[in-house]
């Protein structure tokens, strides 16, 4: 599925343009126990696929599409997510689209990867 069509609007999602669903307000307060910081390095792989111009809308993460040894599709979005509340705008940005969550990984910097969830 390349939904890339040259227009550079947020795109409809299929199936869901008229629903009347608005997007709800996800903002807290702030954990002050909580560390704050430059965020983890994440890989999401997603079923299908997304061409680069869904990065500015998936907050710059690096976008990469490419085929599986059957031939289906895969994406790999990849970089810096600030905190659990941008992975969650994310990956409902993802579900919005309809696309097969195949895996999240977060890679940690002193020992490879660390899979946090799937």
């Amino acid at each position: 599925m390349n939904v890339h069509d040259g227009d550079d609007r947020v795109p409809e999602v299929a199936g869901r343009a008229g629903s009347g669903r608005s997007v709800p307000d996800v903002s807290c307060p702030r954990n002050p126990e909580r560390p704050t910081g430059p965020g983890h390095v994440y890989r999401i792989t997603v079923l299908g696929e997304l061409d680069g111009h869904w990065s500015e809308w998936f907050g710059g993460l690096r976008v990469s599409s490419e085929r599986e040894s059957d031939g289906s599709p895969v994406t790999t979005l990849s970089g810096t997510v600030a905190d659990q509340a941008a992975l969650r705008g994310i990956l409902v940005g993802l579900w919005d689209l309809n696309v097969v969550l195949l895996s999240v990984l977060r890679i940690e910097e002193d020992s490879g990867e660390r899979k946090v969830e799937r």
